[in-house]
């Protein structure tokens, strides 16, 4: 509810023209590239490295790549632009909101202490979600750009070095992925931390879901709620919620996960789309409009339907805890 109120206040005080979208960015560049990094340092430097577990990173990796091969089912319709429907389809569907919004979550349902599983989850989107959107839509505003090239008689384009290293500094440099690698390097060394650096990472990490909530909120005050076909949105909001998550705990029982595990992997892959699904889908002039339906649908539902999920859970008897 405390998240719903803070986007609500967010989209009536840009009603009011007291907030103006142009703030949005600056906000959200300012949340991304400064509080990220101790929002996810934080949760891993408490650990010794001995103690960290990797593999709900393979099961959130698994599910990704799963989500990603379902998707290609649009090539098999009679869409007008296959490529560009399955971009802006995948995106919404994949990126999930493991950190803003799942971790508050997490730490709803279990201890605070074992929150580094969302960590370790998140890096499935910094280092195969995002980079595997950005390889696919550089090769279609290529082949896009080939297409008006040819119109013209000028010869086409080949994928060059500098798209590749441009799609590489993108990834390495993800504040997300800076602030995990921060995490491990300290908690390699095994040293405690002190008091002060708790505090200060506490302090910085813990304005990213108000600030964030606030962004979108702003950012809806401007645009329709559902601003792609409700069909679509129907059939990501069913990827997001249901097929995700049942992929994650089909995976996790795969991979012999004990049931605490099990299903905090399942539960946190029910999490909504990320913010930064937004900046990546502008950026790219692909599925924008899909991704902020997304964005505050998954917010506002994300919840009933981890409720949901466990009450399915619960019922069967799966992962009991």
């Amino acid at each position: 509810l405390g998240m719903l109120i803070i986007t609500a206040v967010g989209f009536i005080l840009a009603k009011l023209r007291i907030f103006h979208p142009d703030d949005v960015p600056i906000l959200n560049k300012f949340v991304f590239k400064i509080n990220f990094i101790p929002l996810m340092a934080r949760v891993i430097m408490v650990k010794k490295l001995s103690e960290l577990n990797f593999m709900p990173l393979l099961d959130s990796a698994l599910a990704s790549i799963a989500t990603y091969l379902l998707i290609l089912i649009v090539f098999f319709f009679h869409f007008k632009d296959k490529f560009a429907m399955f971009l802006s389809v995948v995106l919404p569907s994949a990126y999930i909101n493991y950190v803003v919004s799942g971790l508050p979550v997490f730490n709803a349902i279990w201890d605070p202490s074992e929150g580094v599983v969302v960590s370790i989850l998140t890096l499935a989107n910094d280092i195969l979600v995002v980079p595997a959107y950005l390889v696919l839509s550089e090769i279609y505003i290529l082949r896009k750009n080939n297409e008006k090239r040819v119109q013209n008689g000028e010869p086409k384009i080949s994928f060059s070095k500098k798209q590749a290293l441009k799609i590489f500094l993108h990834v390495i440099k993800s504040p997300i992925l800076i602030g995990d690698i921060c995490g491990f390097v300290y908690a390699a060394t095994g040293l405690k931390v002190p008091t002060y650096l708790v505090s200060l990472t506490k302090m910085m990490g813990d304005v990213v879901l108000p600030l964030s909530l606030f962004s979108v909120g702003i950012f809806l005050a401007q645009h329709s709620f559902i601003a792609c076909h409700w069909l679509k949105f129907v059939v990501m909001l069913l990827i997001r919620h249901v097929i995700s998550p049942l992929l994650a705990a089909v995976f996790a029982y795969l991979l012999h996960f004990n049931n605490k595990l099990a299903r905090q992997c399942t539960l946190m892959t029910a999490s909504p789309t990320a913010v930064a699904c937004y900046l990546i889908t502008s950026s790219s002039g692909i599925g924008t409009g899909a991704a902020s339906t997304m964005i505050f649908w998954t917010t506002v539902l994300s919840v009933p339907f981890i409720i949901a999920w466990i009450a399915f859970l619960d019922k069967f008897n799966i992962f009991p805890e």
